[in-house]
C-alpha cells in the first residue's frame, strides 16, 4: 500500500506540473532494487520558446522536477498517516538525492542547495491536496 501511495504520488504530481513530460510507465512490482518505479515518458522541450527568458525556463523545469521527486514521501505522509503537515526529511535516498539535484538548478549561490529543497516541500503538498 505504501508503495503504491509513494509511486502515484510522482505519477499524479507530474501530470500536474509536467504535462510536457508525461508518464510512460508506473509499477508497484519490485524490480532492480526498487519497490516500485514511475518512467517519465520522454520529454518535449518545445514549451521553451513560449518563455521570454531562458532562465526563467530553467527554473521552471527545476520546480517541476523537484516537486515531483519530493511528492512520493509526501503522498506517503499524507495518505497513509492521515498527518496533512508533515515536515519532510532528507534522507539519502533516490528521490531526496534527486529533489536536491533538481533544485540545484535554482541556486542563487547564497543559501545551500537543500533549503531550495525544503522551500519546495509546501508546494508539492499543496499540488497533492
Amino acid at each position: 500500500m505504501g508503495t503504491a501511495y509513494h509511486e502515484g504520488g510522482h505519477a499524479v504530481t507530474a501530470y500536474a506540473v509536467w504535462p510536457q513530460h508525461p508518464v510512460e510507465f508506473a509499477t508497484i512490482i519490485p524490480a532492480d532494487g526498487y519497490l516500485g518505479m514511475v518512467r517519465p515518458a520522454e520529454q518535449d522541450d518545445s514549451w521553451r520558446a513560449d518563455v521570454e527568458d531562458e532562465s526563467m525556463a530553467a527554473a521552471l523545469a527545476a520546480e517541476s522536477e523537484t516537486v515531483i521527486w519530493l511528492a512520493g514521501y509526501a503522498a506517503e505522509a499524507r495518505f497513509l498517516d492521515g498527518i496533512a503537515d508533515t515536515a519532510y526529511r532528507f534522507d539519502r535516498t533516490d528521490d531526496s538525492l534527486g529533489a536536491l539535484d533538481a533544485s540545484a538548478d535554482t541556486w542563487d549561490g547564497e543559501a545551500k542547495p537543500i533549503h531550495h529543497v525544503y522551500a519546495y516541500w509546501d508546494r508539492t503538498r499543496e499540488l497533492l491536496r
